[in-house]
């Protein structure tokens, strides 16, 4: 207590000092902030297709308390060869703190000395060097953290899809059907429901009993087996097995 009380009185008495300390060492902190530049920078790389393995997207970040205006990337492989892998026609402008995602231009091979170069974006060394119009400064690597240092079992996202449409094992048959000139998926679920682009009478088999047949009658009834120009009926036989054909309307 004795100890408490000689500390409050000395900071009552040199509280003018204190407070000018603690004022230096903010604007020194915020003058820092302002001074140089630093530029984060995350990148993906596209594999495959129809040409030579290339960056496709960039993230580029600004991590000082002024705004800057990048005019290019350059990638640096190697330390020794460079390409321009980002450059717009006006200058991209990052305010404090802010982020902004690009999509650098698509070729089909580089060219180094005459002779086509392959670069290696993934396992190779790379730096990236951001033309601020004045300056030329290396950005920093800001990678993902690896998801094998996390402590957790990873859980990955699967996609299963007919012509783009997704779907799992609760739908049990698909109806792809023409009308007006429009291709539409109706998806008929495990309990009798018809959804998805379907939106007309009815939006239900009635019960969860009901078969490929069912489906016939129910468009022979409403008269959609005249109204639809064409159409196919697909039951789902699971992930691995896919679809096979149930029945299907096909003018030529």
């Amino acid at each position: 207590m004795e100890v408490f009380n000689v500390l409050m009185q000395w900071l009552n008495t040199n509280w003018r000092a204190v407070t000018a300390t603690i004022g230096l060492i903010l604007s020194g902190y915020f003058a820092y902030q302002k001074i140089g530049n630093k530029i984060g920078l995350k990148y993906q790389v596209n594999i495959g297709g129809y040409s030579d393995e290339q960056i496709n997207n960039l993230i580029i970040s600004n991590r000082k308390d002024k705004t800057i205006s990048i005019w290019s990337i350059d990638a640096v492989l190697e330390n020794d060869v460079q390409f321009e892998v980002y450059k717009s026609e006006i200058p991209l402008i990052l305010k404090s703190g802010e982020s902004v995602s690009v999509s650098p231009e698509q070729y089909s091979y580089l060219q180094l000395d005459g002779d086509r170069f392959i670069p290696k974006f993934l396992f190779g060394k790379i730096d990236f060097y951001a033309n601020l119009g004045n300056k030329r400064v290396k950005c920093i690597d800001e990678k993902i953290s690896d998801k094998l240092n996390s402590p957790y079992r990873v859980a990955t996202k699967l996609k299963v899809s007919l012509d783009g449409h997704l779907y799992n094992e609760n739908v049990r048959f698909i109806l792809i059907y023409f009308f007006e000139s429009e291709k539409k998926f109706a998806f008929f679920d495990t309990n009798g429901f018809i959804g998805h682009e379907w939106g007309k009478t009815p939006n239900h088999m009635g019960g969860d009993n009901y078969d490929a047949n069912s489906i016939k009658e129910m468009l022979e009834h409403y008269g959609y087996d005249q109204m639809f120009s064409n159409y196919v009926c697909l039951e789902n036989g699971g992930i691995k097995d896919g679809f096979k054909l149930a029945f299907q309307k096909i003018n030529t």
